[in-house]
């Protein structure tokens, strides 16, 4: 450490000597400044420092700024992106821990189920069906026709809309109908005969009044010659009066079958055909009421659906 020193003493001084000696071969330069004074010149002027240290602060103050602005949008990212399935991680999860398990397991086949979750069913649409007729219950079974033996009506089972889902007694119902369709049948053979053999009546009628005037003619003409035989007294007076009455009695009846031959022709037959016709509409009501009430006995699924409560049984009579 010593011959350093002395050894750094000594180059300072040789470079003093040779700043010296290159000093006074120029008299007119000015005189060497001293140590203090060159380290000063070296020194930065003060505001070219602070305008140097105010930069450095905006660079870090921005680079801050940037590296805040990046998290919050790697932050909104992660935030934002959907999760995973939860079917499939509990099914990777459960695959994973029953390779785990044993080495003999073999996944489950597709459909099979993977997760479960208890909760309640509850229905969109809930309706109560009950009949619209009364009746006893004679069967609980649902069929998809008449022909079809069908399945126990129970509770939980899926049905289709048209489904039959019981049957009720409908023997009086029936007997109702079958009443209604002879009523309706009866209504237009009325009508049939008031309308479509008119014409063959009034002509009948006509005929009857002309066969009673042709013989009412015929007995006056007896009746005059009985009158002249009469008076000659070559007739008994019971002839006379045999032919006399037969004669009144033509008369009349051809007055008779005259009255009903206009009777047929200008009478109340207009009337007769429009009561008919009211009788045979309200005759085919009566039908389609009666059947009906036939055809609600048979309880029929309004819409597709599951059963869900069964409150009746075969034998309860329902009102």
């Amino acid at each position: 450490m010593i011959e350093r020193i002395e050894n750094n003493t000594t180059t300072s001084e040789t470079r003093i000597e040779s700043v010296g000696r290159a000093t006074s071969f120029n008299p007119e330069a000015p005189p060497p400044a001293s140590l203090s004074e060159r380290v000063r010149s070296l020194r930065l002027p003060e505001q070219q420092a602070k305008k140097s240290a105010r930069g450095i602060v905006w660079f870090l103050v921005s680079l801050c700024f940037l590296l805040a602005l990046t998290t919050a949008g790697l932050g909104y990212l992660v935030i934002s992106q959907p999760k995973a399935d939860d079917s499939k991680s509990a099914d990777s999860v459960s695959a994973a821990g029953d390779r785990k398990i044993g080495e003999g397991y073999q996944a489950s086949s597709i459909g099979s189920v993977v997760a479960e979750s208890q909760g309640y069913i509850v229905p969109v649409h809930r309706i109560q069906i009950s009949p619209k007729v009364n009746g006893l219950i004679i069967s609980l079974r649902i069929k998809k026709d008449a022909d079809d033996p069908g399945v126990p009506l129970e509770e939980g089972r899926r049905v289709e809309k048209g489904w039959i889902l019981a049957e009720l007694e409908d023997v009086d119902y029936r007997a109702d109908r079958d009443h209604a369709v002879a009523a309706l049948e009866e209504a237009r053979q009325n009508l049939l005969e008031l309308t479509e053999y008119r014409k063959k009546e009034i002509d009948q009628a006509k005929a009857r009044w002309n066969e009673a005037e042709v013989q009412r003619k015929q007995l006056e003409i007896d009746r005059r010659r009985s009158g002249r035989l009469k008076s000659g007294n070559a007739l008994a007076d019971r002839d006379f009066e045999q032919a006399d009455s037969a004669y009144l009695a033509m008369l009349a009846r051809e007055q008779a079958l005259r009255v009903d031959y206009d009777f047929m022709v200008r009478g109340p037959r207009d009337n007769r055909i429009e009561a008919s016709k009211r009788r045979g509409k309200q005759a085919e009501e009566d039908l389609v009421k009666a059947q009906w009430r036939l055809d609600n006995c048979t309880i029929r699924a309004p819409l597709s659906g599951s059963l869900l409560i069964n409150d009746a049984d075969k034998g309860h009579i329902v009102h």
